[in-house]
Formats: structure tokens, C-alpha cells, sequence
């Protein structure tokens, strides 16, 4: 079971690469089937990479006790944020459509949990959607009172690890990227590398942060 998860959440961490990858060749207007395929030592390195971590945090989640779709979620939510991040980065930009590929995931996981465990059905539901409304419902009011300095991007970038995460973990999430953001931020200004007006891309924050909070097993 171990190893289908970890081939799974590989698997999953490619796809929403090539989703990602589908979207930029789309906009650029560069022939998406030579983005997509692993024909490139970056496409390969980063298959490599997503099959690696995926196994590493498999043992890690089993060794925690997580049942095989709670790891598979959460290998499949790593997976997703790395492409998301990566483009955040280069682009400042977090498509709609990588976000939307990994909510989607997140119901059909959701729908082989109530298959599974009908009985748990109830709270699966609560926790899931709750925890996508209160993250998102978090991050868009501090959208509207930074006026606008957190990007809407990023809210719904929450609302999405809210449904995979649930409500406490999420708000751990968030606190944890928000710290590295500062630190980032604090060095990146000590080495006047970064005024105080610079716009910083958020979504790497959240991935190396998701990586730490459930690295912890949180």
C-alpha cells in the first residue's frame, strides 16, 4: 500500500506540473505537447523529484499512523504546491486552473472516503468544506485589510489547502508561511536586496510550509 501511495502522489505531483506547464504554454502561445512531456532535464529532474518526495513522506505519513488516503491527500497537496510555487515565483501569478486541478483531486479523494468509510461520511463533509470556507474566509479578510496587498491568488490558494488540510492545520499552515515570508523578507531588506514596497510571492512560503507542518505531522 505504501508504495501506491507513493506512486500515486508522484503521479498526481507530475499531472499538476502539466497542468501548470499547460496553462503558461497556452498563454505564450508555445506548443503545449513539448511542454508537457519529460523530454527536458528539467521536466525529468522534477518527475524524479516528485516520485522521491512522495516515497519519503508515504513512510513518514505510515510511520505517523495515517490511514492510505490521508497520506495519498496530503502526498497529492505537496505534490500540487510545488508547481503552483514555482509559478507564483517566476510569474507573481497563481493560475486558476492548477488550483482548480487540485480541488478537484481533493473530491474524488473525498468521494473514495465516503465509499470506503460511509459511516464518517458527516464529519469527511465538515471537515473538508469548513475548512476550505474559514481558511479562505481568514485569508480574504486580511485580502481587504491589507488593501489588497495579499493577492487574491493567495487567498484562494487557502481556500484549497483549507479542503485538504481542515480548519486547525491550516491555520498552523498559515501562521508557519507568514513567519518565513518575515524572515525572507528581513534578510532579503538586511542585504538591500528588497525595498519595503517589493512584492513578494507567497505560494513558496506555503509550500516549503506545508512540507514543515505535516513533515511534523501535524
Amino acid at each position: 500500500m505504501i508504495y501506491a501511495i507513493a506512486i500515486a502522489g508522484g503521479i498526481a505531483g507530475w499531472l499538476l506540473y502539466a497542468v501548470c506547464m499547460w496553462d503558461t504554454a497556452k498563454r505564450q502561445e508555445t506548443p503545449a505537447l513539448r511542454r508537457l512531456l519529460p523530454c527536458g532535464w528539467k521536466e525529468i529532474g522534477y518527475t524524479a523529484v516528485c516520485f522521491l518526495l512522495s516515497g519519503l513522506f508515504a513512510v513518514l505519513f505510515r510511520s505517523y499512523g495515517y490511514g492510505p488516503l490521508k497520506a495519498a491527500k496530503y502526498c497529492v497537496l505537496l505534490g500540487g504546491l510545488v508547481p503552483i510555487a514555482y509559478r507564483d515565483h517566476k510569474e507573481k501569478r497563481i493560475p486558476n486552473v492548477s488550483l482548480a486541478s487540485l480541488a478537484l483531486v481533493r473530491i474524488i479523494l473525498l468521494t473514495a472516503e465516503a465509499l470506503l468509510y460511509p459511516a464518517a461520511l458527516a464529519d469527511n463533509l465538515v471537515f473538508t468544506f469548513m475548512g476550505g470556507l474559514v481558511s479562505g474566509g481568514v485569508m480574504l479578510l486580511a485580502y481587504v485589510i491589507s488593501r489588497h496587498e495579499i493577492g487574491m491568488g493567495d487567498v484562494k490558494l487557502f481556500a484549497v489547502a483549507g479542503i485538504y488540510l481542515g480548519t486547525s492545520v491550516t491555520y498552523v499552515l498559515i501562521m508557519v508561511s507568514l513567519i518565513l515570508a518575515a524572515l525572507y523578507g528581513i534578510v532579503k531588506m538586511a542585504c538591500r536586496r528588497l525595498k519595503p514596497k517589493d512584492e513578494i510571492a507567497f505560494a513558496p512560503f506555503v509550500a516549503v510550509g506545508a512540507f514543515i507542518v505535516l513533515g511534523m505531522g501535524f
